[in-house]
């Protein structure tokens, strides 16, 4: 099944992080891979996880949950991690499980509340409403804001 550029962009990777759905556009994600081995590294920013070795590419791990003000869990067994590209660089996102890859429609989402979004929650670039109830979308360019770029940058240079 062939789906046109425009479909490309409405579709969205459902996951969770506590009780709560997130989606990131589809265009955005290069694979889903299980948790594996994450080689910390001291003295990173505490929501970098460390880096790990995709296919002979180091690519850095951030954990969603410690980005979101959540508490890590205490075993990531089930964990999943969202490889993303931004501006030509790979990076993973730890989330709690992958649930499903979504087609959104646009007229389906809405702009955030003007009083939940601030410097911490630029991020937020939509709610989408469905029968499964509100899934939170997320702008990987707003998210890797230039602190967290730099961060990133660090871990993969140590």
């Amino acid at each position: 099944m062939q789906h046109s550029s425009g479909e490309l962009n409405h579709k969205y990777v459902v996951f969770s992080l506590e009780s709560e759905q997130y989606g990131i556009s589809i265009s955005k994600v290069r694979e889903i891979v299980r948790w594996g081995r994450v080689t910390r590294i001291p003295q990173t920013n505490d929501r970098i996880c460390g880096i790990r070795n995709l296919r002979g590419e180091i690519v850095p791990i951030m954990s969603l949950r410690v980005n979101f003000g959540l508490p890590e869990l205490a075993n990531q067994e089930d964990s999943r991690i969202i490889i993303l590209e931004h501006e030509g660089s790979l990076f993973g996102v730890v989330v709690d499980s992958v649930d499903e890859v979504m087609e959104i429609e646009p007229a389906a989402i809405k702009d955030p509340p003007d009083s939940i979004v601030d410097q911490q929650t630029c991020f937020v670039c939509g709610i989408a409403q469905s029968e499964a109830g509100l899934t939170i979308l997320i702008d990987v360019d707003e998210m890797l804001n230039d602190r967290m770029q730099e961060a990133i940058s660090q871990a993969v240079a140590e």
